[in-house]
């Protein structure tokens, strides 16, 4: 009987051996992960910031009609100026460009 009951104290504690060393690679886990949440945070702010960057240096600029980019006329002052007189330059140059590209019909 008492050989039965010290194989069982055995099996016992490598029974809890087990336990601790799972309870450990738990906690290991845990702690990895709480560390990468951590650096994910940081790395969305980052993100955010530059998110944010790009939006306001994009909103300097403004699509015509024709689909082209131009800066907006509230950062220079001149471009409405430039813009009124260079139009009908600028539409001549696309009805001599389509005409190269229509072979002149």
């Amino acid at each position: 009987m008492v050989a039965q009951a010290e194989k069982t104290m055995q099996e016992v504690v490598a029974a809890v051996g087990q336990i601790n060393q799972s309870i450990l690679q738990l906690d290991e886990t845990t702690q990895r992960n709480a560390h990468m949440a951590q650096n994910m945070a940081r790395v969305a702010e980052a993100m955010q910031a530059q998110a944010d960057t790009v939006m306001r240096v994009l909103s300097a600029f403004a699509v015509r009609a024709r689909g082209t980019a131009a800066v907006a006329a509230t950062d220079h002052t001149d471009a409405d100026a430039d813009t009124d007189t260079d139009s009908d330059s600028d539409e001549s140059v696309d009805a001599s460009a389509a005409s190269r590209r229509t072979g002149g019909y």
